[in-house]
């Protein structure tokens, strides 16, 4: 019951990444991305594929390799994008849900809280997400 708890609470995190049964399945597209016509698209490209990744690890209970790869996807996209990017929070929660199913749950908080202050300063702040990320704080 804990685990389908813990997978509802990451569906509903995630963001850019929709529900499927009790899994979370990438559903990687966001209008909002550069084109593949910059040079940074192709380093955007590897993260959005990283992030994948970390979501199928995820899936499988593969925490620790999930962590490594949504680690390098936050980096690729902090280092490119403004912090309040909606890719870069996405990044920020996907990096809290796996935290936080290692029960690494410090780390967890702290990256909920930057979830969010992003997401207080964006128009969402009233937003499901917004309210998910405070639940899971309290």
């Amino acid at each position: 019951m804990l685990v389908r708890v813990v997978a509802l609470i990451a569906c509903l995190l995630l963001g850019v990444l929709a529900c499927q049964g009790n899994s979370i399945a990438s559903a990687m597209s966001y209008p909002g991305a550069l084109q593949e016509t910059t040079p940074q698209s192709a380093e955007l490209t590897e993260a959005r594929e990283l992030s994948a990744s970390a979501v199928k690890l995820y899936n499988a209970d593969n925490y620790e390799q999930a962590l490594n790869l949504a680690k390098r996807a936050l980096a690729i996209r902090e280092r490119i994008l403004s912090a309040e990017d909606p890719l870069v929070v996405d990044a920020i929660r996907t990096l809290a849900a796996i935290q936080f199913a290692l029960k690494k749950f410090k780390e967890a908080e702290k990256l909920y809280k930057r979830v969010l202050a992003a997401e207080e300063k964006s128009s969402d702040a009233e937003s499901l997400k917004a309210a998910v990320t405070l639940d899971v704080l309290a």
